[in-house]
Protein backbone atom coordinates (compact mmCIF):
# COMPACT_ATOMS: atom_id res chain seq x y z
CA UNK A 1 0.00 0.00 0.00
CA UNK A 2 1.44 3.34 -1.03
CA UNK A 3 1.54 6.18 1.44
CA UNK A 4 -0.27 9.43 0.80
CA UNK A 5 1.78 12.56 0.26
CA UNK A 6 1.32 13.63 3.87
CA UNK A 7 2.72 10.28 5.07
CA UNK A 8 6.03 10.62 3.23
CA UNK A 9 9.19 11.44 5.10
CA UNK A 10 12.93 10.98 5.01
CA UNK A 11 13.70 7.25 5.20
CA UNK A 12 17.40 7.19 4.44
CA UNK A 13 19.80 8.07 1.69
CA UNK A 14 21.47 6.53 -1.31
CA UNK A 15 25.07 7.26 -2.25
CA UNK A 16 26.37 7.20 -5.81
CA UNK A 17 29.85 6.56 -4.41
CA UNK A 18 29.65 3.19 -2.64
CA UNK A 19 28.61 -0.31 -3.58
CA UNK A 20 25.52 -0.59 -1.36
CA UNK A 21 22.14 -1.23 -3.00
CA UNK A 22 19.20 0.82 -1.71
CA UNK A 23 15.96 -1.22 -1.68
CA UNK A 24 12.30 -0.12 -1.53
CA UNK A 25 9.64 -2.80 -1.09
CA UNK A 26 6.86 -2.12 -3.60
CA UNK A 27 4.53 -5.02 -2.79
CA UNK A 28 4.66 -8.60 -1.48
CA UNK A 29 6.63 -9.77 -4.50
CA UNK A 30 8.47 -6.74 -5.90
CA UNK A 31 11.42 -4.65 -4.77
CA UNK A 32 12.79 -1.51 -6.39
CA UNK A 33 16.58 -1.44 -6.26
CA UNK A 34 19.09 1.34 -6.88
CA UNK A 35 22.72 0.40 -7.33
CA UNK A 36 25.67 2.67 -7.89
CA UNK A 37 27.54 2.44 -11.18
CA UNK A 38 30.56 4.54 -12.17
CA UNK A 39 30.98 8.29 -12.49
CA UNK A 40 28.10 9.46 -10.31
CA UNK A 41 25.47 7.34 -12.04
CA UNK A 42 23.24 4.56 -10.80
CA UNK A 43 20.80 1.99 -12.13
CA UNK A 44 17.22 1.66 -10.89
CA UNK A 45 15.60 -1.73 -11.52
CA UNK A 46 13.11 -4.20 -10.05
CA UNK A 47 13.48 -7.70 -8.60
CA UNK A 48 11.05 -10.29 -7.35
CA UNK A 49 11.57 -11.76 -3.88
CA UNK A 50 13.61 -14.60 -5.42
CA UNK A 51 16.23 -12.16 -6.70
CA UNK A 52 15.17 -12.28 -10.36
CA UNK A 53 15.04 -9.03 -12.29
CA UNK A 54 11.49 -8.26 -13.40
CA UNK A 55 9.70 -5.57 -15.38
CA UNK A 56 8.62 -2.38 -13.63
CA UNK A 57 5.08 -2.52 -12.23
CA UNK A 58 2.33 -1.39 -14.60
CA UNK A 59 1.93 2.37 -14.39
CA UNK A 60 5.45 2.99 -12.99
CA UNK A 61 6.95 6.36 -13.96
CA UNK A 62 10.15 8.00 -12.87
CA UNK A 63 10.34 11.71 -13.73
CA UNK A 64 13.22 14.14 -13.36
CA UNK A 65 13.00 17.44 -11.48
CA UNK A 66 11.51 19.08 -14.59
CA UNK A 67 8.69 16.49 -14.69
CA UNK A 68 10.11 14.77 -17.78
CA UNK A 69 9.76 10.97 -17.67
CA UNK A 70 13.05 9.07 -17.64
CA UNK A 71 13.22 6.55 -20.47
CA UNK A 72 14.20 3.04 -19.48
CA UNK A 73 16.59 0.80 -21.34
CA UNK A 74 16.59 -2.96 -21.75
CA UNK A 75 19.30 -4.52 -19.60
CA UNK A 76 21.35 -7.64 -20.22
CA UNK A 77 18.66 -9.85 -18.67
CA UNK A 78 15.99 -8.36 -20.96
CA UNK A 79 14.24 -6.37 -18.24
CA UNK A 80 13.97 -2.57 -18.13
CA UNK A 81 16.32 -0.47 -16.04
CA UNK A 82 16.66 3.28 -15.61
CA UNK A 83 19.84 5.39 -15.37
CA UNK A 84 19.97 8.04 -12.64
CA UNK A 85 22.58 10.75 -12.06
CA UNK A 86 23.52 12.66 -8.94
CA UNK A 87 22.78 16.06 -10.48
CA UNK A 88 19.02 15.53 -10.85
CA UNK A 89 16.20 14.89 -8.38
CA UNK A 90 13.52 12.34 -9.26
CA UNK A 91 9.90 11.52 -8.45
CA UNK A 92 8.71 7.91 -8.54
CA UNK A 93 5.04 7.12 -9.03
CA UNK A 94 2.70 4.27 -9.87
CA UNK A 95 -0.56 5.09 -11.64
CA UNK A 96 -0.04 8.80 -10.99
CA UNK A 97 0.50 8.44 -7.21
CA UNK A 98 3.90 9.53 -5.97
CA UNK A 99 5.37 6.98 -3.57
CA UNK A 100 8.97 8.20 -3.38
CA UNK A 101 11.28 11.08 -4.20
CA UNK A 102 15.02 11.01 -4.67
CA UNK A 103 16.12 14.51 -3.78
CA UNK A 104 19.61 15.69 -4.62
CA UNK A 105 21.20 17.90 -2.00
CA UNK A 106 22.55 20.64 -4.21
CA UNK A 107 25.29 21.92 -1.97
CA UNK A 108 29.01 21.42 -1.51
CA UNK A 109 31.01 20.82 1.64
CA UNK A 110 33.97 23.18 1.80
CA UNK A 111 37.36 22.10 3.13
CA UNK A 112 39.76 24.99 3.44
CA UNK A 113 43.25 25.49 4.78
CA UNK A 114 43.05 27.18 8.18
CA UNK A 115 45.33 29.98 6.89
CA UNK A 116 42.49 31.20 4.63
CA UNK A 117 39.54 33.22 5.85
CA UNK A 118 36.03 32.31 4.81
CA UNK A 119 32.50 33.72 5.12
CA UNK A 120 29.11 33.75 3.46
CA UNK A 121 28.18 37.05 1.85
CA UNK A 122 24.46 37.63 2.31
Amino acid sequence: MMAGLNEMGLRGSFSYFNNKIYVMVIDNNTELRIESLAGGTSRLYFEDMNGNEVAAPNGFVIADDQGIPVQGFIGIGGTPSFFLTWITSYTLSINGRRFASLTTQKQQAVELNVAHQHYVDE
